[in-house]
């Protein structure tokens, strides 16, 4: 019945709100507010349980005197006030207050109204207004959830307990706060202790969480080591502290290492430790074992096993990434190959931890350098040895050295060289030999370069090959040749004579031929045409120290024969090294012999048969020009006999011409043997025999040249 009157009143109050003579205003904290009559006032608590105080101020400004005859307050137990003495007399702008404090049970909203009943002036009948107070508050609850999990409600003390996690990863538990009142709430402080432990995604406080919002963050668990370890999350709101217990466990691997050797037995070794194999000879293998345990409370995985170092090597793992649960095992097997001797050092790693690897390998070790002038250089494998510029002609000599550096005796089997003649070795040991640890061996190599340019050869050691490379440069130039003998003109078959000498001595020795060349003038060529040692050249040789060159039978001097056809004879030198550089000069003196074109030359005339009328005259002879168109006889007969002298003229021309361009007369030169038959007839003292009757026959050869000189035959 209360309840329905108070409906009333209020439909009444606002019904005539708008002709109350109050101006109203209200105080909630440090905040002044200004409320209608018949308004509604909105308070917002700051938590539940804490109270906010709230001062309602009424003012009179009517003319008159209004009497307050009631102040009555209708709401819920979230609303607290004092009451005020009635009746209470208002003069113009006097006025009074009624306090109210607001201590919200829960988030929810609750209403409240303060109901004025007054009466003014004269009035007989009461009148009322409202004010109506909104209570609002926030209500904050918390929960977590790790990834991959449901969300649990934890309240203050609560214990939030994380799962076991690995050493140095971490574990994220995703915390929620969440205001399921109706007015917002202000987190002051979220903390976070315990070293392992750290607070993630929050901005700098204060934190707001309107109603029906939230607010999210994180707990993240590092562990550093394998201990259960705790922390504390606390939420400082309104004032007031919610603390919740974390707890965590961190789990790892923690490995041990033995070192399992081929006859079973074992040996533990720390990370870090030297592991050393036992010495190993060269192109030899040595293994061991290293046996990886698990003796952590977590399991392990070995993402990688690798070595490093010259002859170092991981020949067998697991299975990689490898993981090992707690208690099991895993081999590791290592090889040591030693490529050369000594001490060897490299590592090992598995997983995060290192391990030093040592062994000795047995064995040489060659290592090979060459002296130049007492400067001395190493030359690796198929490296170069390279000689000074050499002179064409001459030589350069080196020393080259292989020494054993190594802890055991080098056998070597072979040296040679190969590819070039101008490189020579010498001074070599006697092969097969063993060379001792510390101990060299030397030998000599030579370079004779005889053209211009670099040449490349090859110097086999054992199995160890070496390139040779030297430059040639060209050698001194001759200084001056002499060509001493006839020039100009010459007879046929003549032998002049000729000398060759240098104008100083040379350093080195020196051969070379004389060159004949016959440049025929009747275009014949004459092959008698030569030195009289036979051939167009000849050899000579000059020693080192000397100018004169001596020819074939350690003669000074060599002739040529000049032969019966005209022409000119060239007589030039080619000289060189001995080892054949040519050094002829681009001028040699030349010495050029002519044999001209004349008359024909008798050398010879006989009878070569005779009878009582007739003979036959046997001419041989010569024509440089290889042309002979006449024979002349002048015939004189003996006193008493009743005959004349007479002479006869013969054409010979076409006989000639078919001689000259015979096969036969190519090797002669222009020589020739006639074959002259003649015939007689007449009257005379001695008739049966009428060449008794001549005393004589003169011969004559004609061309277009001349006429040779007569030559006279007697008749027997």
């Amino acid at each position: 019945m209360r309840s329905a009157y108070l409906g009333l009143l209020t439909a009444f109050a606002i019904q005539w709100a708008g002709a109350q003579p109050f101006g109203i205003t209200a105080q909630v904290g440090a905040t002044t507010l200004s409320v209608a009559p018949g308004g509604t006032l909105n308070v917002a608590a700051q938590a539940i349980g804490t109270a906010t105080a709230i001062r309602i101020n009424v003012s009179y400004r009517g003319s008159s005197i209004a009497n307050i005859t009631g102040v009555e307050r209708t709401s819920g137990g979230d609303f607290t006030s004092t009451n005020i003495t009635l009746p209470l007399s208002l003069t113009p702008s006097s006025g009074f207050t009624v306090p109210v404090t607001y201590t919200p049970l829960s988030g929810q909203a609750t209403q409240a109204q303060i109901l004025v009943t007054y009466l003014e002036g004269t009035a007989t009948a009461p009148s009322t207004f409202v004010i109506n107070i909104s209570g609002t508050a926030p209500e904050l609850v918390y929960s977590y959830a790790f990834a991959g999990g449901n969300a649990q409600a934890v309240g203050d003390g609560a214990l939030v307990q994380f799962p076991a996690t690995s050493v140095n990863t971490t574990r994220t538990a995703n915390f929620t706060i969440l205001n399921r009142g109706t007015a917002p709430a202000s987190v002051s402080a979220i903390s976070l202790t315990g070293a392992p432990f750290q607070l993630g995604g929050l901005q700098i406080a204060p934190f707001p969480v309107s109603a029906n919002g939230s607010l999210a963050f994180t707990a993240t668990f590092a562990p550093t080591d394998r201990t259960a370890q705790a922390g504390a999350l606390t939420i400082n709101f309104a004032g007031r502290n919610s603390t919740f217990q974390l707890q965590g466990t961190g789990i790892s691997a923690n490995y041990g290492y033995s070192i399992v050797r081929a006859d079973g037995t074992f040996s533990t070794v720390q990370a870090g430790q030297a592991l050393v194999f036992p010495d190993t000879n060269i192109s030899s293998i040595s293994s061991m074992i290293v046996r990886v345990t698990n003796n952590g409370n977590g399991p392990g995985i070995i993402s990688s096993i690798s070595a490093v170092g010259t002859g170092f090597q991981v020949t067998a793992t697991p299975f990689l990434p490898a993981t090992l649960a707690v208690g099991a095992q895993a081999d590791v097997t290592l090889s040591f190959a030693p490529t050369t001797p000594g001490n060897l050092n490299g590592g090992l790693k598995i997983g995060d931890d290192t391990f030093t690897l040592s062994g000795q390998g047995i064995g040489p070790l060659l290592t090979y350098s060459y002296a130049i002038g007492g400067t001395s250089n190493a030359v690796a494998a198929s490296g170069t040895v390279l000689y000074p510029p050499t002179k064409i002609g001459e030589s350069s000599t080196l020393f080259f050295t292989v020494t054993n550096t190594g802890n055991a005796a080098a056998a070597i089997n072979t040296i040679f060289l190969s590819g070039s003649s101008t490189f020579g070795i010498g001074g070599l040991p006697t092969l097969p030999f063993n060379l001792l640890p510390t101990v060299s061996k030397t030998f000599t190599l030579t370079f004779s370069p005889i053209a211009a340019g670099v040449s490349q050869g090859n110097l086999q050691v054992g199995n160890t090959a070496f390139n040779l490379s030297g430059a040639a440069l060209a050698p001194d130039p001759i200084p001056g040749i002499i060509l001493d003998g006839q020039t100009g003109a010459v007879e046929p078959l003549k032998q002049p004579v000729f000398k060759l000498s240098l104008k100083q001595p040379y350093a080195s020795d020196l051969i070379g031929q004389l060159n004949l060349q016959f440049s025929s003038a009747v275009f014949a060529t004459d092959p008698s045409v030569q030195f009289a040692t036979g051939g167009k050249t000849v050899g000579f040789f000059i020693p080192s120290g000397f100018k004169d060159a001596s020819f074939p039978d350690n003669s000074l001097q060599v002739a040529i024969q000049t032969g019966t056809v005209a022409g000119t004879i060239t007589i030039f030198p080619t000289i060189g090294t001995s080892n054949g550089i040519d050094l002829t000069p681009s001028s040699v003196p030349v010495a050029v012999l002519t044999i001209a074109s004349a008359a024909p030359k008798i050398t010879g005339i006989s009878i070569a048969n005779q009878t009582a009328n007739g003979l036959t005259l046997a001419i041989t002879g010569y024509a440089t020009s290889r042309s002979v168109t006449q024979i002349g006889l002048q015939l004189t007969p003996l006193t008493g006999q009743g005959l004349a002298a007479s002479t006869l003229t013969i054409p010979v021309d076409t006989v000639f011409q078919s001689w000259y361009q015979s096969a036969p007369s190519q090797s002669a030169g222009s020589a020739f043997t006639v074959s002259l038959p003649l015939n007689f007839a007449g009257n005379s003292t001695a008739p049966a025999q009428l060449t008794k009757a001549l005393q004589s026959i003169a011969v004559t050869l004609t061309n277009a040249q001349g006429s040779s000189q007569a030559q006279t035959v007697v008749i027997p």
